[in-house]
Order: C-alpha cells, then structure tokens, then sequence
C-alpha cells in the first residue's frame, strides 16, 4: 500500500535509502517552485537548481567559458538569500522576472535560501517534482500516470513524500496549505492512498478553508507572505497563490555533474 508522508522542511528531508523508493514533491511555494513553473512555462530550456550560492556563481561561470560568447547569453544566474537578489545576479526569485522575453530557450543556474536545499535533499529519489500551486493540476496528473505505468519505474515505489521547504528551518503554512491541497487533489483520484499523521494535518488544515478566497486569504497572512511584502514582493505573493496558471509539470533529471529541471522528457 502506498503510503504519503509529508516533511514540514527541507533540513528534516532525509536523504535516506527509503528515498529511493519514493516519488518526492518538493513545494516552496514563495516563491522557487512557483518560479521554477513560469521559467518552464515561459519556454526556459532547463533549470539547474544549485544549494549553495558560490557554487552556483561557479556553474554559471563555467557554462559561460565552456561556448561561445553568443550562446553564453542563454546562460542566466538566478535566485537570492533571505528574499534579496545577490550582486551579479541576472534574475532574483520574482516568478513575475521569469517572462518569456528574459527565460525562453534559456538554462537558469537557480539557487534559493529554501526551495533548492529541498531540492538537493531530495535528489535520490526515484522521481522528483516541483510544485506550487500555480501547476499543482498537472503535476497530479503526470504522478497519477507515473504511477498507473508500471514501465516508467526504475524500482518500486513505497511512498510519495511531500517536501515542504520551509523558510530558514521552520515550517511555512503557505507550504503545508499546498501539500494539503496536494494531497486532497491525490485522494480524491486514489482514495486508497495511506497519509501519515503530519499528511492528514495538512489535508484538514486545508479542507477547513471554505472556499478559494479564505484560501487566498489565509496565504496572504502567513510570516512569509508579509516578510516579502514588506520587501516589496507582494505581487510575487499574489502571483504564487494562484492556481494552475503555469501548468508545467516541473520534473527533476540527474546526470553526473547536476540536478536539471525540465519538462518530462
């Protein structure tokens, strides 16, 4: 029996042999998975997410020197720290930046406070996606025919672990309230679908809200949402609330050197 758990953040992501086993979604939903959905949408030829921001400056660098001058153009540095573009940086974490005029046809070096620990912590799972609520839909149902075609497995599935990034160590509500509608979207497909305790926690703190403008509401309220605000991102916060507006299915693919994020292959 397939079983869902959820993780409240991405330090608590355990990078464990079970991971193997399981089908990871990772949410950070203000703002690097919602970003990383409009950069796809938007026509961005890959993502290479990167934790640490050095070394992302030193991918970037080396993708440059590795083409031409011309073709080192499509090679842009993306993210920030505690909210803030870093100096040298082409683009931030705004999902409003990643329009198709800056991104298409474009690989994105991406590294974030959160959304790419997550995305590291999780990188030996059997499959990995990146998700908000601007393409939760398609992402339900790309893992539903994952999981209904057997010959896409490379092993056995347990679980699918949702992995909340959190925001500096501490659990986002934002996140968990997409990891509940998640998980209500998944049950209502695949009802014989075990949740662990902290999995039903999100599901209930989600199916409490009435309707989509409590939703709403509750989001716009939550620490994170005001601390960008107060940066001056409150339209990144109305952006990322919405939902199924950039509806890429976000997966991760690995080769020797790094992570790439892409539309499935």
């Amino acid at each position: 029996m397939l079983t869902i758990e959820t993780v409240r953040t991405a330090q608590e992501a355990r990078n464990d042999h079970a991971l193997r086993h399981s089908i990871a979604i990772v949410i950070d939903v203000l703002r690097a998975t919602t970003s990383i959905s409009t950069a796809l949408h938007n026509g961005a030829r890959r993502i290479i997410p990167v934790a640490e921001l050095e070394a992302a400056q030193e991918l970037a660098t080396q993708l440059r020197a590795s083409i031409s001058p011309e073709e080192a153009r499509y090679v842009l540095l993306c993210g920030e720290r505690h909210g803030i573009k870093p100096t040298g940086f082409d683009l931030g974490n705004s999902p409003l930046e990643y329009t198709a005029s800056a991104v298409q046809h474009k690989t994105l070096v991406m590294t974030t406070t959160n959304g790419t620990q997550a995305l590291e912590r999780t990188r030996h799972a059997a499959l990995q996606l990146a998700v908000g609520f601007t393409n939760l839909r398609a992402n339900i149902e790309y893992l539903l025919h994952y999981l209904h075609t057997p010959k896409l497995h490379t092993t056995r599935i347990s679980s699918i672990r949702l992995v909340c990034a959190g925001t500096e160590g501490a659990p986002s509500e934002e996140d968990t309230l997409c990891a509940g509608a998640f998980i209500d979207a998944l049950l209502a497909e695949e009802p014989a679908l075990q949740p662990d305790e902290y999995s039903f926690t999100a599901f209930k703190t989600y199916a409490s809200l009435s309707d989509e403008a409590a939703l709403h509401d509750a989001l716009r309220t939550t620490p994170h949402a005001l601390y960008l605000a107060s940066l001056g991102f409150g339209r990144d916060v109305e952006a990322a609330l919405q939902r199924d507006t950039t509806p890429s299915v976000a997966r991760v693919y690995h080769d020797e050197d790094f992570s790439i994020i892409s539309k499935p292959r």
